[in-house]
């Protein structure tokens, strides 16, 4: 702080920043007087803030390796352990066929089924039986 005084000649508002004491200070109308040092610099770490808006995507990255010769830490061999695809596992069409025949038997009554709730389009394809009331809902065009 003890710099401040070779700037006692400077016009109105200069300001100067006493970093041994971390205050700013202003000249005021009188030379050398000066308004009182107000903090500056790092203060105590505040609360967090929110978090704001996502940015757009960036830049796609460089292409990756093409070959198997560029590939890293690969292992020795490939397939690197011996394996096989048994019965446990299944292809995407069996499991469409299992959820197909799912929903076929709780239609058709083999099992219960209260209160369904059905989005997008329903296909029957023989009779369809109901008992109570059957509401729809046909929105406006």
């Amino acid at each position: 702080m003890s710099g401040r005084i070779a700037f006692d000649n400077q016009p109105k508002d200069f300001s100067y920043l006493a970093t041994d004491v971390g205050l700013l200070f202003f000249r005021l109308e009188t030379p050398g007087e000066w308004s009182e040092g107000l903090p500056f610099g790092r203060g105590e770490k505040g609360d967090r803030g929110e978090r704001g808006e996502i940015g757009p995507p960036g830049q796609d990255g460089k292409d990756g390796v093409t070959t198997w010769d560029e590939l890293q830490e690969k292992p020795y061999t490939f397939p690197p352990d011996e394996h096989n695809h048994d019965d446990r596992y299944y292809t995407k069409q069996q499991v469409e066929k299992l959820v197909a025949d799912a929903i076929t038997a709780a239609i058709s009554g083999f099992a219960t089924v209260k209160n369904p709730t059905f989005i997008g389009d329903v296909s029957v394809e023989g009779n369809l039986s109901a008992t109570g009331n059957i509401g729809g809902y046909e929105p406006k065009a």
